[in-house]
């Protein structure tokens, strides 16, 4: 929203347009989902916990 109504400004122009990296995402999506499956037999709450986390980033990163 700064970068669209104030393109001249320096704080826009320090933050850029962000891209979406879909490797970075996936792995990290990945790595989340291994980390549950491997925790809840440890900690049978680590599901509720991680979809928590999940839904989460999903809509920080949205």
């Amino acid at each position: 929203l700064l970068v669209e109504r104030f393109p001249s400004s320096k704080l826009a122009k320090l933050l850029g347009k962000k891209e979406f990296g879909i490797s970075f995402n996936v792995l990290d999506l990945v790595n989340s989902q291994t980390v549950t499956w491997v925790g809840v037999f440890y900690c049978p709450l680590l599901p509720a916990i991680s979809t928590i986390r999940l839904l989460f980033l999903f809509y920080i990163k949205k």
